[in-house]
């Protein structure tokens, strides 16, 4: 992650080099914190075994994660990276996409297919995924199963429910580790069907009562509009959004 627009870098956080002897081509593009919060963000990522990290879109959340899981991989931590999504979109539903469940599954997963080849390159993406390495997966096939050796980051986490946030962290086996990034103000859940966020209900309840618990394999990570570093429109339509949502209750796709 290059330096960019009003902020400095915070050094360098992977180095350029080989990720796996079976990858002969895989290298890992050097990643460099653009603001002061990345950079806590990214050595969260190595403190903690389940770390929820929230925040507006463009703050790097993704990309950092997939970055500290394919570090985790190169340093053989882990056997194996798992990508996984919630299958729930901006207003459409899944049904009406043709094709076979892998086929209406695979747009939901392409964003996570394009962080990891941001970070390693196209190639060396491919290759991972094709070897069993990386495995893309929607939060649906998690259910049952125990994580073991890998690192599981999940993107779009908002849209998870108490019970598939709850599914997720509790599968998490000997040298795992799983990372929930999610943006709160964008959960199609409380739009669509009026359920709370899953992992809203997680982090309140972690920030009242993990002290008092004693849990330290456990924490959160928070951004805010001044980490967003995709590009000044997206800044500005941040902006515009949490200014809108002072003055004015969404109601579906409407103004009321």
């Amino acid at each position: 992650m290059k330096s960019g627009h009003n902020s400095r870098n915070y050094g360098t956080l992977i180095s350029k080099k080989n990720i796996d002897k079976k990858s002969k081509s895989a290298f890992v593009e050097d990643v460099v914190a653009r603001t002061e919060s990345q950079s806590d963000y990214f050595n969260k990522l190595g403190e903690y075994k389940c770390l929820i990290g929230v925040g507006p879109a463009g703050t790097g959340k993704t990309y950092l994660a997939i970055a500290k899981a394919v570090e985790a991989l190169e340093t053989q931590k882990v056997r194996r990276i798992v990508l996984v999504r919630p299958a729930v979109s901006a207003g459409e539903e899944i049904g009406f996409l043709p094709g076979g469940v892998e086929d209406k599954i695979s747009p939901y997963m392409e964003p996570m297919k394009d962080a990891l080849a941001q970070v390693m390159g196209t190639e060396s993406a491919k290759r991972l995924i094709n070897s069993g390495d990386v495995e893309l997966a929607p939060i649906a096939f998690m259910r049952g199963r125990t994580l073991r050796d890998a690192f599981v980051v999940i993107d779009e986490s908002q849209n998870l429910t108490f019970t598939q946030v709850k599914m997720v962290s509790t599968r998490l086996g000997d040298f795992s580790q799983v990372v929930l990034n999610g943006d709160l103000t964008q959960c199609d859940l409380e739009l669509r069907h009026g359920e709370e966020s899953g992992l809203k209900i997680m982090l309140d309840g972690l920030k009242k009562h993990g002290d008092s618990l004693g849990l330290k394999t456990i924490g959160y990570h928070e951004f805010t509009g001044k980490d967003v570093v995709r590009s000044e429109t997206a800044l500005e339509a941040i902006k515009l959004f949490d200014h809108i949502a002072k003055v004015a209750k969404p109601k579906g796709n409407d103004l009321v």
